[in-house]
């Protein structure tokens, strides 16, 4: 059910000749027939749940056409209802048998990216901001687009519903686009975050057995390899997207580039980052609230509960809850001094970056990523135990240790590669920079490399792909574990 898997590749390459060979005037029931076919033979169980929702929000959604009803409101109610209802219910930690199986079918096919497109389109219905559907089989065609289904990067209605039936023309630039942009993908899964990936699993089966040394090493890791496997399936469903003749948005922009807070959360995942932003921070804090206390005030109310927010969207745990209100609070202590610092004399600048800015990133980014696989009280009971000193957390993360270390010495290759790779990466945000071409929709990382750096890469990727993908090495990971 991988989406970087042999099946979805040969799917990826055949559906568009159908798609294209069909004509505009079947072009939005034909994507909807194969998103059909993806839905059913991929998420399987979790393929009623979709379709349910997919038919009402259809529905509902022409029921907020403009000129709005009386009712539009309570429609709209309904709608995000059942969009975001399922993914409250499933996140919910209850322990019912039949919730947990119906949680399990949910989580299998990682439809909170579905739940929030759907909830996005009807509230830009709603505003007035899109049209409403004109039929069944365009609205289909967008709410369950099979490119991105699965995960992500969440697209906007007026974006790409209002163009299934007029996409872009497809040219020999377009298709080497995709063709990079698998390469790429399959690069990122295989080198960057399998064998993390890996890695990750076993300190996680027995945290509080190592020390805090190996617990921050961890989250660098968990960090660096979270972008690394989303990224690599943006990557694919960014190149299937291609084929069909659409964009879907860039979700990652040089995330690890930056040594401010906010600037990393405007850069990473950012699909997601604009929907909290759209449709959780502006309404908060440029509605009402803003005239019962200062502006400023709204703005910081819609800040916490916009990240506190993104760390229920993981699950509806205390511990979810704490990741989030930490990062939001980073945030807001961050800009509070970086635009301070800048103030100042430039020397002073410059230490604070050296300093106080890594110092923050560590705190309020870094170290509660681990909450994403841990509870908060095994995180604390890790950073307190006063048996794990520098030097025996070092050799557990390092060393063979009572014969067992995390990484293992045929894990370094993999380590300097991602540094190599992240290098390469500065390079070229650096060339960027100079030409002022610094464009956060850039579908290719290397645009501004030369061919060879690309050529490596997609070589690279094919090859541990035909290696690894008979072994199921290429299954997907699921970074939440509680």
């Amino acid at each position: 059910m991988d989406l970087i898997s042999w099946q979805s590749f040969l799917y990826f390459l055949i559906i568009p000749l159908l798609v294209w060979s069909a004509g505009e005037s079947r072009r939005a029931f034909t994507i909807c027939l194969f998103n059909l076919i993806f839905l059913v033979f991929w998420l399987r169980e979790s393929s009623a749940i979709v379709l349910t929702s997919s038919f009402a929000t259809y529905f509902i959604a022409r029921r907020l056409q403009s000129p709005p009803s009386k009712r539009a409101h309570w429609w709209l109610a309904f709608g995000i209802l059942i969009t975001l209802g399922p993914l409250i219910l499933f996140r919910w930690p209850l322990e019912a048998e039949n919730i947990s199986r119906l949680r399990g079918i949910w989580m299998s096919g990682s439809l909170a990216f579905f739940c929030l497109q759907s909830c996005g389109a009807l509230l830009e219905i709603y505003w007035n901001r899109a049209e409403p559907p004109r039929t069944l089989a365009r609205w289909m065609a967008f709410s369950i687009f099979f490119p991105n289904l699965l995960a992500g990067p969440i697209a906007r209605w007026k974006e790409l519903g209002a163009t299934i039936d007029t996409p872009m023309t497809f040219n020999k630039e377009h298709g080497n686009e995709a063709l990079l942009l698998f390469g790429q993908g399959l690069f990122k899964k295989m080198v960057l975050a399998a064998p993390f990936l890996f890695i990750l699993d076993r300190y996680f089966t027995e945290p509080l057995k190592h020390g805090w040394v190996t617990a921050i090493g961890m989250a660098f890791l968990l960090r660096y390899a979270i972008w690394a496997e989303i990224s690599s399936h943006t990557d694919w469903a960014r190149a299937g997207a291609h084929l069909l003749g659409y964009r879907l948005p860039n979700n990652f922009h040089y995330p690890f580039q930056t040594l401010r807070l906010a600037e990393f959360w405007r850069r990473w995942h950012m699909s997601l980052s604009l929907w909290l932003q759209d449709y959780v921070f502006s309404p908060i804090a440029l509605g009402p609230l803003r005239r019962w206390i200062s502006p400023k005030l709204a703005m910081v109310v819609a800040l916490m509960v916009a990240f506190s927010g993104l760390g229920l969207w993981h699950g509806i745990t205390v511990s979810f809850l704490a990741m989030g209100f930490v990062k939001g609070l980073g945030v807001l202590i961050s800009e509070w001094s970086w635009r301070n610092a800048e103030k100042q004399r430039g020397w002073l600048f410059l230490i604070y970056r050296a300093t106080v800015a890594p110092a923050m990133l560590l705190l309020f980014l870094v170290l509660p990523t681990l909450l994403i696989r841990t509870d908060l009280a095994t995180l604390l009971t890790v950073f307190s135990k006063p048996d794990h000193g520098l030097a025996t957390s070092w050799l557990r993360l390092t060393e063979i240790y009572d014969g067992d270390s995390l990484i293992h010495r045929t894990m370094y290759p993999y380590l300097l590669i991602a540094i190599g790779y992240e290098g390469l990466l500065w390079l070229n945000r650096r060339r960027q920079a100079s030409r002022a071409s610094m464009d956060v929709q850039s579908s290719w990382d290397f645009a501004a490399l030369s061919p060879w750096p690309r050529g490596v890469i997609l070589l690279i990727g094919f090859i541990l792909f035909l290696i690894f993908a008979e072994f199921e090495a290429s299954l997907g990971f699921s970074y939440v574990n509680h």
